[in-house]
């Protein structure tokens, strides 16, 4: 029977009978960007709408008072980072994070809330994203940027203040807008019910509780054995996604199309984003799995969504929702996310290009940015300028450029040879 064969039993059993609301869930895609949908209202249908959340809490037995009374404290706004840390690590299931089922549940939820800001940054979304809200749900307004201070020597609330002015927020509309989640895109709305169901149950498989079983017709599977436990929770959600489509309630009610593109977004594809924003590999060895991933069928849709799943959820990782999107905005200096984002329009067209040209495209864009009074490089040299410019981070890429060309003889030989 099908139960027999399945990956997980309290997986099976956690779910049994359970269902995604559906009607519930395509009114939250439409109504996302109206400036009267709240976010208070955003996550009760989160919660009525996706059964998923539930497991972070099935390795608990008997916490179910414990369940409410962090939904209550998520209600007032009490969690602060360290607080849910040392609140949560002594309740639910283990996750393979280190973290509790607790914390694994607030960072989904956060993860969720940054979908929700992001979808709306012309209305409210950029208040929320930078500053969250209070205690009662209510937007908490941006103040002036602090000015002539180090990132380092900020506060909190100073860094929400400089991130808010500084960021450049047409980044993220760009991202949305490659992702097939703005309103101009065909088919928005089942494109935003893709990311928040991929939201809801993405991080499930941290939990090792509900990490499935290679079934024997199955195997091997992404270099795992019949009878063996995917430890990876990545391909352990892409196992079940694949091989047992119909478990996740969130996921059985998607159209096809977006299952496709949910899978996707699950794919291993070696993938080094630092190492490409900073050019510290040749386009081969940064780009050759991502790329053979995207011959399988992919589009730039498909890319898109990848990365705003990834930036979303990144943004949640603090397990503090309320605190809105604080992984970025207090803990990540703006350049460096700025340049992570700017990166991925690049990204996004290796479904057309081969990965040497979308390197020498990608550099010579960045050495614009860079260096916008020097001409772009043609010599035998240009490939190891233009790597040596972005690597050099907070250097001056003009002293870069001053210090290559005191090098001898040799010695630039052998860069180019190197970085070529």
């Amino acid at each position: 029977t099908k139960e027999s064969r399945a990956p997980n039993a309290l997986l099976v059993s956690a779910l049994a009978g359970r269902q995604a609301d559906w009607d519930r869930i395509q009114l939250m895609a439409e109504m996302i960007r109206d400036p009267e949908y709240s976010l208070r209202e955003f996550y009760d249908d989160c919660i009525a709408s996706f059964p998923e959340l539930s497991l972070f809490f099935v390795g608990a037995p008997n916490r179910a008072p414990k369940k409410q009374d962090s939904l209550r404290r998520l209600a007032s706004g009490t969690f602060g980072s360290q607080e849910v840390r040392r609140w949560g690590s002594a309740i639910g299931a283990q996750a393979s994070s280190g973290l509790s089922g607790e914390v694994e549940y607030q960072r989904t939820i956060g993860a969720l809330f940054a979908v929700y800001w992001v979808l709306r940054l012309d209305i409210d979304g950029m208040e929320g994203f930078c500053n969250g809200v209070d205690g009662i749900w209510q937007q908490i307004p941006l103040r002036p940027s602090p000015h002539g201070k180090s990132f380092a020597s900020m506060t909190t609330e100073e860094k929400r203040e400089h991130f808010a002015e500084a960021m450049d927020w047409t980044l993220f509309k760009d991202l949305v807008a490659r992702a097939g989640c703005s309103p101009e895109n065909l088919g928005c709305t089942e494109r935003i019910e893709a990311i928040l169901c991929l939201s809801a149950f993405h991080d499930i498989m941290k939990l090792p509780a509900l990490q499935p079983v290679v079934q024997l017709e199955h195997a091997p599977y992404n270099g795992y054995e019949a009878g063996v436990r995917i430890h990876d929770h990545d391909v352990a959600l892409s196992y079940v996604l694949e091989s047992f489509p119909d478990m996740l309630p969130s996921y059985a009610g998607l159209p096809s199309r977006e299952k496709r593109r949910v899978l996707f977004t699950q794919s291993k594809m070696q993938f080094n984003h630092g190492w490409f924003v900073q050019a510290e590999a040749p386009p081969g060895g940064m780009l050759s799995k991502f790329k053979a991933v995207l011959e399988e069928g992919a589009d730039q849709e498909d890319v898109g969504l990848y990365f705003l799943h990834w930036i979303t959820d990144l943004a949640g990782a603090e397990g503090t929702p309320l605190g809105g999107a604080e992984k970025l905005v207090t803990k990540f200096p703006q350049a460096v996310l700025a340049s992570f984002l700017w990166s991925m329009t690049y990204l996004s067209r290796l479904v057309g290009m081969s990965e040497t040209a979308l390197v020498e495209q990608y550099l010579e864009a960045r050495w614009h940015v860079l260096l916008p009074d020097v001409p772009v490089p043609s010599d035998a040299s240009a490939i190891a300028l233009m790597r040596l410019a972005l690597m050099a981070q907070a250097e001056d890429p003009h002293v870069v450029l001053l210090a290559f060309e005191s090098l001898s003889s040799s010695d630039k030989a052998c860069l180019r040879t190197e970085l070529a």
